[in-house]
């Protein structure tokens, strides 16, 4: 099932709409039809083409990176058993078909793709550009980081003539940059759309876990249903993110797209290829910005800036380690437990900041060193990471 994104209150998006009316389209459709005929008629005169003319905007290098990717992109369709219940509460478990898109990874049939795209099946089809078919199996996703990889017979690979898609460093992304995708928005096969980068680090909230995604690209590519878990690519043509969710309250794109980063790709697809799964570094808080009201019942400075820990989950990382989280006495007052500002010498801000640093350098069984503010003072605390817990579903927490 395609992720959509609900209330995601750090988001307040309007969409505007400006309706053009049918009498400036058609002048719009004459001006470019005139405009049209009269450069056929000086083509075949033998005259110059006027430096008017109108031409296509496309850019050279977008269409060399479709035709040069093309063939590489699949389309994945699977059928998905969801239980629902009936008009008397008992459950009834019917067939849901699913498509999304994804690409050929390496030299021996793996294919990346969204794990929304696969949910529970353990055989999918897959639809090469020329309209070959393949089944392929299930080979390993991770729910927490919506990747998701497949397997098709390697020796179909010299059939289709295809090549494994490059993968660029998504560090090396800014702010502004172009970017383009493909996929099969709809069923339709192999579409391009392109826009450019919007946002970089952001955490993506993932209702059907309740962990937020970390690292995650912002975009305004267009991702309709059906192209997620399809290619992102940058200028150069290799893959610098997997398009995985759109912002929308009816599943249609609506201006802003998610993409899971090349890089958090890079560490957990070997690990999905392997051993079928990926365990997360879990530090077990929730947390958020240190509000003003809350600076000044700890009695720090308005702007202090750090992680105030809110909760801290039982038998966690963090509990052991003796973190300590906000609790409210029998009068109702609030009282500031910890507020974490640095992570292994590194100053923290937020908790974006947080969740980014542990998925991006740490792994299960590490330590880390976490600068804290508790009552004015300042130390040091070490824990040691350990494995995220079992997700809770429609929770959209930023958890770690």
């Amino acid at each position: 099932m395609y992720l959509i994104l609900y209330k995601i209150q750090v988001f307040k998006i309007i969409l505007v709409i400006t309706l053009v009316s049918v009498s400036v389209l058609t002048v719009q459709h004459l001006v470019m039809a005139q405009t049209i005929k009269h450069s056929v008629d000086l083509i075949s005169s033998g005259q110059s083409s006027p430096t008017n003319i109108i031409r296509s905007p496309v850019s050279s290098n977008i269409s060399n990176i479709f035709n040069q990717t093309t063939n590489s992109v699949v389309q994945i369709k699977s059928n998905a058993s969801v239980i629902n219940p009936d008009a008397n509460g008992n459950p009834v478990e019917r067939q849901s078909v699913r498509l999304g898109s994804g690409f050929l990874y390496d030299n021996e049939g793996h294919i990346v793709t969204s794990t929304n795209v696969i949910s529970n099946a353990k055989t999918v089809d897959v639809r090469f550009v020329d309209g070959n078919f393949y089944s392929a199996n299930v080979t390993g996703k991770d729910v927490y980081s919506d990747l998701a990889v497949i397997q098709i017979d390697p020796s179909s690979l010299s059939q289709e003539h295809v090549q494994p898609l490059h993968v660029g460093d998504s560090s090396k992304l800014i702010v502004g940059e172009k970017v383009a995708a493909v996929g099969n928005p709809y069923g339709i096969a192999n579409v391009l759309t392109d826009g450019i980068i919007s946002k970089l680090g952001t955490l993506l909230p993932n209702p059907d876990t309740g962990f937020s995604i970390p690292n995650a690209i912002l975009t305004d590519v267009p991702v309709n249903p059906g192209s997620n878990g399809g290619p992102l690519f940058n200028m150069n043509g290799q893959v610098i993110g997997i398009n995985s969710a759109t912002y929308s309250n009816s599943g249609d794109f609506a201006g802003i797209s998610f993409a899971i980063s090349s890089n958090t790709m890079q560490k957990i697809v070997p690990f999905l290829i392997k051993n079928g799964t990926y365990v997360h570094p879990s530090l077990g808080i929730s947390g958020g910005k240190l509000a003003p009201n809350l600076a000044k019942a700890a009695g720090l400075p308005t702007n202090y800036k750090g992680i105030v820990v809110g909760t801290v989950q039982p038998n966690s990382t963090a509990e052991q380690a003796g973190i300590k989280g906000i609790t409210q006495d029998n009068n109702g007052r609030i009282h500031v437990g910890d507020i974490i500002i640095a992570l292994n010498g590194q100053t923290i801000r937020q908790i974006d900041d947080l969740i980014n640093y542990i998925e991006s350098n740490k792994n299960v069984g590490e330590s880390i060193k976490l600068t804290i503010s508790r009552g004015g003072k300042i130390m040091d605390i070490t824990a040691i990471l350990q494995a995220i817990p079992q997700a809770n579903p429609g929770s959209l927490q930023k958890t770690r």
